[in-house]
């Protein structure tokens, strides 16, 4: 039900991989072991460092901080890209991925994720003053970005609707995620997302 609600506000992405019972039971008697309070640093100890956390337990070094275009901080987009690579390296994995699009209506509509050098990059009201003031910056932003920066989440994704699966996005596609994914065929919409909280 939280997912349905979830998709009236924003679109989501989703990755799947594959684990056995074995190792669940060991991430259970791990995340038991381990102190429990809640530590929260945005820099260091962020959200996605805990899922980068988790991946890495049933994958070691699957998932890394990005160093040059994130600048050492965890994002959800290197986390994503991190997993989507090591699929790539790892064919006898199983991996899923999949876009939830955003319902239609007349809530704002989400916007497409971004890194840390990626937000100033693509920002004009960033990249603008800082190109002018600091070039050299600027062009570090940029650099940053083109080398180590540049993922598109929905590229091979699935997308999500309450009775199945489309599957995968089709050529010209993967774009949707700065617009509306709700106008692909067979997406979400708001009655059938109503309907899928019913069920």
């Amino acid at each position: 039900m939280q997912l349905v609600g979830s998709a009236y506000n924003r679109t989501s992405f989703t990755y799947e991989i594959e684990t056995s019972p074995q190792q669940d039971d060991e991430l259970i008697d791990w995340l038991n072991a381990g102190p429990n309070h809640p530590l929260y640093r945005a820099l260091t100890h962020n959200c996605a460092d805990f899922v980068r956390d988790i991946v890495n337990f049933y994958y070691p070094k699957a998932v890394s901080r990005g160093i040059v275009a994130d600048f050492g901080i965890t994002t959800p987009k290197r986390v994503a890209r991190s997993i989507s690579k090591y699929s790539r390296r790892h064919l006898d994995l199983e991996f899923m991925s999949r876009v939830i699009p955003q319902v239609p209506g007349t809530i704002r509509r989400s916007r497409p994720v971004h890194g840390m050098a990626e937000s100033v990059f693509k920002s004009k009201k960033y990249l603008v003053p800082l190109a002018y003031l600091q070039p050299y910056v600027a062009g570090g932003f940029a650099l940053a970005y083109l080398v180590d920066g540049r993922f598109k989440t929905d590229r091979k994704a699935a997308i999500f609707t309450p009775d199945a699966t489309r599957s995968p996005l089709q050529a010209g596609e993967h774009h949707a995620s700065t617009g509306d994914l709700a106008e692909l065929p067979g997406a979400f919409s708001a009655p059938l997302a109503v309907k899928a909280i019913e069920k």
